[in-house]
């Protein structure tokens, strides 16, 4: 019926003023909706120039060891041509999104990636296509389907180019009821490789920092912290996710405004971590504010009466990042020097850099933070627990 309706339409239409040919079926219906619709009006037509270029250029061992130049400019391109995509049809950009990760380790697998250049092009394409896949709004079905095939082109990576999909697991997910989902599909996977690890065997598992990003996105940060706390020896990466949890439960700008009441929760004498702070520093338990990644220190006029001391404290720093562990063992070793017996309890602990040795930053340093009050972007250790106050006795 459709193909006749094309032929009566172009057996009506002129010839071609350039071949003497009658024009061909799409061509006619092109001209007709042109003379019909306003000149700001772009209508898609379903032709082969509505279709994706990229895959041209992501077939299987597309690229030989010296293609990381080119490789990385036919990323950048792909992930260019799916956002543009996304502003009007979001659903068929997701599709592409997830065809593109299916097909790009095999077509750079054969490339030497020593000069890093070819994966730090993928870091990048994976998290522009994070943002596209973060917004779009696709039925949950399609979703599901979606991330089935994403998490299966993870797990079939062998190069560790797609790495950066499990951190950014949570957000693909689109939302926290799907992000919840996810963690329990997860979780049973990574409690069994947390306890291989106890025991002595060697057990990794992708689906680990997939996981702990789906439970962050999901909102379950005591989930998070737990699986943490399970493990044997967590891995910086691993751990920064339970820094992210810490800092949306207590807030992430504790000592700023808050929306609700409009004042700061600082100074609110009912606000739970302002009550440990302020109780620790009452009965010289010692208290050492953490700057968390860039923040600076407040001054003495920042903060409420009783939490000016506080701010002539000797502060550590904080980062989400490689140093994480280091940072976090400078802080327990500088506060185990100063629960040692024959310290002055009133005395700010001294954090002197430990020396060049692994950090043994296992299943105690997430517990030892998360009994802990936090200060938001300035945070703050205190020792307010059962077990380190009788320590500090």
């Amino acid at each position: 019926m459709l193909l006749d309706a094309r032929a009566e339409l172009s057996s009506n239409e002129p010839p071609s003023r350039t071949t003497g040919q009658p024009t061909r079926p799409a061509e006619a219906l092109r001209r007709q909706v042109r003379a019909i619709a306003p000149r700001d009006i772009v209508i898609p037509m379903a032709t082969k120039a509505a279709g994706w270029a990229w895959p041209a250029h992501f077939r299987r061992g597309q690229y030989d060891w010296r293609g990381s130049r080119l490789a990385s400019k036919r990323l950048g391109e792909a992930v260019k041509e799916i956002q543009a995509r996304a502003r009007f049809d979001p659903e068929t950009a997701a599709e592409g999104c997830v065809r593109l990760v299916e097909r790009l380790v095999p077509s750079i697998e054969h490339i030497d990636s020593s000069s890093g250049q070819i994966g730090e092009a993928v870091r990048r394409a994976i998290d522009g296509l994070a943002e596209v896949l973060e917004a779009a709004d696709v039925p949950d079905r399609k979703r599901q389907a979606l991330l089935d095939r994403l998490y299966d082109a993870y797990q079939d990576d062998g190069y560790s180019y797609l790495e950066s999909i499990g951190e950014l697991w949570g957000r693909m997910c689109g939302s926290p009821a799907v992000a919840s989902r996810w963690a329990d599909r997860l979780m049973p996977l990574v409690k069994m490789v947390n306890a291989d690890r106890r025991a002595g065997a060697y057990a990794y598992s992708k689906a680990t920092s997939a996981c702990l990003s789906a439970l962050l996105a999901a909102g379950r940060h005591d989930d998070l912290l737990a699986l943490i706390d399970d493990m044997h020896k967590p891995m910086w990466f691993d751990l920064r996710f339970g820094v992210e949890a810490l800092r949306a439960i207590i807030g992430a700008r504790w000592e700023g405004m808050d929306a609700a009441t409009g004042g700061r929760r600082i100074d609110d004498p009912a606000d739970f971590v302002r009550i440990e702070i302020e109780a620790a520093i009452g009965r010289s338990i010692p208290v050492v504010p953490v700057l968390i990644d860039d923040t600076e220190m407040p001054s003495a006029n920042d903060l409420p009466e009783p939490l000016q001391p506080l701010a002539f404290r000797n502060a550590a720093e904080l980062r989400a990042g490689r140093d994480l562990n280091h940072h976090l063992d400078l802080l327990l070793r500088g506060l185990q020097q100063h629960l040692a017996p024959g310290t002055t309890r009133s005395d700010p602990p001294e954090l002197k850099p430990p020396p060049h040795e692994p950090a043994a930053t296992g299943t105690a340093t997430l517990r030892f933070v998360r009994d802990t009050g936090w200060f938001g972007q300035l945070t703050a250790f205190c020792q307010s627990s059962p077990q380190t106050t009788r320590a500090a006795r």
